[in-house]
């Protein structure tokens, strides 16, 4: 997946993205690659070692998700969940943050 696709799918600045897969390409979790058609754009993959430590740590995640939706609770899990929907919405909406997330 081209990088910059990914952090706008992610919400997230490219230069947290790049940061934040750094350690990963290290740990030979992802490899990131050229494009052979177009050298600008910066391609990601999940090696095999990032694929088997999904399977290892996802029941740890899932306990740690249903853990904190115990602590929290459903009803103010859903009022928080819908306030960072909206929040998320309106600096969508508002082109001076569009323009500092894209730079």
């Amino acid at each position: 997946m081209p990088l910059r696709q990914m952090a706008d799918t992610l919400e997230l600045e490219r230069t947290s993205l790049y940061r934040a897969v750094a350690p990963l390409q290290r740990e030979g979790f992802v490899c990131t690659h050229r494009d052979p058609d177009d050298g600008r754009v910066k391609q990601a993959r999940i090696e095999k070692a990032g694929l088997d430590k999904i399977q290892e740590v996802l029941p740890v995640w899932r306990e740690a998700q249903a853990s904190f939706l115990r602590a929290v609770g459903d009803t103010e899990w859903e009022a928080l969940s819908g306030r960072l929907i909206a929040l998320r919405e309106h600096m969508a909406d508002d082109p001076d943050i569009r323009a500092q997330l894209r730079a």
